[in-house]
């Protein structure tokens, strides 16, 4: 563990001097691993159904239980408003079944939150559960049962930390609520990721569990014990909490008031953890060197740091202790001298302090995004991408690139790329509400990473997972899309009848005989309407339907071919045709007069028929034929037998 400053000498002339100072922790490499044993927490809140959050939900987590060994163990918990334990922690031996538990979870209510962490400890608790002991929490909701505050859900997150159990977070989709999940994350030990979709819970969930088997740390802690010369403190990317150093303690005999716990998650293999604390000292407290010279420099006490952690679950603590101090000369050849001796140390710090920076202004320029100020957030983006341009120039221009460690250099290029990407989106289109929302999560997940260093292990997962669901996402195949039906285009083609649509209505079915008076045409044709376009067309129909000799019966066929039929007496053969016209302002047909069709709308009688229809009969009798029996007393059926072959005999002469 070391330390770096922004400034290695100052002057004791001002009251207050902001100082920053860099702490760096290396963990060292290692070929062997521990067991991992985790716990599942999935929400199956009704929210979770939306975009099929719960069904690639439960993809990922089959994806990850192919990713576990044998001696590996996984626990699963689904929660809503109720919490049930889906599967207890067992060996990732039966990987079919795991994969059916997870598959087995269906939608259900409300968010219970803290009693699926509370479940969750208790069954990493137990005595069976050995190795690296992790939670991971799926959510896309607000807790809205049990304990729903963020403080109070953080608490009961971290409170399990000395029995080495940590809780990292996913919040999935746009309407969780990311300061809860953080709060989870950060005081239990792990890390928090956002993904707008789904389907990348694949490359979270395996990057989380590639950590998990490279930790090297158990119980991690950090602490910074301020000294009264210290004036206010302020840590880049991590929760702190803040408690006052009792009076008689050994810290406040040694001048500490208070204590500042940094919540720090575990280390992993070769990691390269970074925490950027920024002081506000008063140079007037310094206190005088030992030695003959009173002109001396003076040493400012910053306060000191204390890591503690145990390699393994049951193993002892080990602690390291680092302390703060800069000098204060008033000499300024002798304090220039110092301050360039300590240059690349110096330029690292700046470097760290740039990139915080960044992150700080990124965030702000997101929020300003997600209230709907879009050239206030572009305004801010274009500002902080100029200052990382100039100090890029700067270091090249005084070839200080060698200088630097690489994690600044990396770090300040991966800022670069952030700003010009949010700069391109917001310069060409207008975001809407939803893409607004996700950029400021993106931005708040980012910014955690970041904050801990480049080769951080949460910076890490965050650059594997992309790579994972990149990967994951080309394996998938494309779906064919399904031909389009052929449309068989039917071309009607219709004489367009006269304005206001005109319909002759007629009766469609042939009559035995000729239409006669009796025989009313319908009101209007129900199966063929506008089947004929004018009266001629409906004339030339008659005139061919009734030219052919028609079948009549044996009683008309003897009347017709009766020689005394006066040939002049056709006109008795009335035909009653209707025309009618359907107007878009009127319900009901209205009739219509027109010249030249008047004599069609009305009855013909003693006059030759419009339609001239020509028949083989001279005369159709309107009448029914009577026979004479009728007329006579029925109740003699000799004497009418009698009168019907007289009947009978003068036919015959006639004939």
């Amino acid at each position: 563990m070391t330390v770096d400053y922004s400034v290695r000498v100052i002057e004791s002339i001002s009251s207050q001097v902001k100082i920053h100072a860099l702490v760096t922790i290396t963990a060292p490499k290692t070929v062997e691993r521990s067991p991992v044993c985790m716990v599942l927490v999935i929400d199956k809140s009704g929210n979770m159904q939306l975009e099929n959050k719960l069904p690639h939900a439960i993809e990922a987590g089959q994806v990850l239980v192919d990713q576990l060994e044998e001696r590996d163990k996984l626990g699963i918990v689904e929660f809503d408003n109720i919490v049930t334990t889906r599967q207890k922690i067992t060996p990732a031996k039966d990987k079919e079944r795991l994969k059916r538990v997870l598959a087995g979870i269906e939608i259900g209510g409300s968010t219970n939150i803290s009693d699926a962490l509370i479940r969750a400890q208790q069954m990493l608790s137990e005595p069976s559960a050995q190795g690296i002991k992790r939670i991971l929490l799926i959510s896309d909701g607000q807790a809205n049962e049990g304990i729903q505050g963020a403080e109070e859900l953080g608490f009961i997150a971290g409170q399990k930390r000395e029995q080495g159990i940590t809780v990292s977070t996913i919040g999935v989709g746009l309407d969780y609520d990311e300061v809860t999940m953080q709060k989870i994350a950060h005081f239990g030990g792990g890390n928090f990721y956002h993904t707008r979709q789904a389907l990348n819970l694949v490359g979270l969930l395996q990057a989380e569990l590639n950590i998990a088997k490279e930790l090297v740390s158990r119980r991690t802690e950090a602490n910074y014990l301020r000294p009264v010369s210290v004036i206010g403190v302020k840590v880049y990317g991590y929760e702190i909490t803040q408690e006052r150093i009792q009076e008689g303690s050994l810290d406040a005999v040694s001048g500490y008031i208070e204590d500042i716990a940094i919540q720090m998650s575990d280390l992993s293999s070769g990691e390269i953890r970074q925490i950027l604390i920024e002081l506000a000292a008063d140079p007037r407290t310094a206190t005088q060197q030992e030695g003959p010279d009173p002109d001396s420099a003076k040493i400012l006490q910053l306060g000191l740091m204390k890591l503690r952690f145990s390699r393994s679950d049951n193993g002892p603590k080990e602690e390291f202790i680092i302390n703060f101090n800069i000098l204060v000369d008033d000499n300024k050849v002798r304090r220039d001298a110092v301050n360039q001796a300590a240059a690349e140390s110096i330029e690292k710090v700046r470097a760290e302090i740039l990139s915080a920076e960044s992150n700080d202004a990124h965030i702000h320029a997101m929020e300003e995004l997600d209230d709907g100020e879009q050239e206030s957030a572009l305004s801010i983006l274009q500002k902080q991408k100029e200052n990382i341009d100039q100090y890029q120039q700067k270091i090249q221009t005084q070839e200080q690139t060698q200088q630097i460690s690489s994690p600044q250099v990396l770090a300040i290029q991966q800022q670069k790329n952030r700003f010009e990407k949010s700069i391109s989106q917001l310069s060409n289109t207008e975001p809407d509400a939803e893409t607004r929302r996700d950029s400021h999560l993106q931005s708040i997940e980012e910014s955690s990473h970041l904050s801990q260093g480049y080769y951080s292990s949460s910076n890490r997962a965050h650059r594997q997972a992309t790579q994972i669901n990149t990967q994951f996402h080309s394996q998938i195949p494309e779906i064919p899309s399904k031909p389009k039906p052929k449309v068989k285009k039917y071309i009607r083609r219709l004489t367009p009848p006269p304005k206001g649509p005109i319909t002759y209505a007629y009766n469609h079915r042939r009559p035995r005989s000729p239409p006669s008076a009796t025989d009313v045409a319908p009101t209007h044709d129900t199966h063929h309407p506008h089947r004929y376009a004018s009266p001629e067309i409906y004339q030339d129909f008659l005139r061919k339907r009734y030219s052919q000799s028609p079948s009549l019966d044996n009683d008309k066929r003897k009347q017709s071919q009766s020689p005394d039929r006066d040939s002049d007496t056709d006109a008795d053969t009335n035909i009653h045709i209707h025309i009618h016209t359907h107007h878009s302002n009127s319900p009901s047909p209205v009739p219509l007069v027109k010249q030249g069709y008047a004599d069609l709308h009305r009855r013909v009688s003693r006059s030759p028929p419009p339609l001239n229809v020509t028949h083989q009969t001279k005369k159709v009798s309107t009448t029914p034929p009577v026979h004479p029996r009728d007329t006579n007393n029925i109740n003699n059926p000799k004497e009418d037998d009698n009168k019907e072959d007289n009947v009978d005999k003068k036919d015959s002469e006639q004939k």
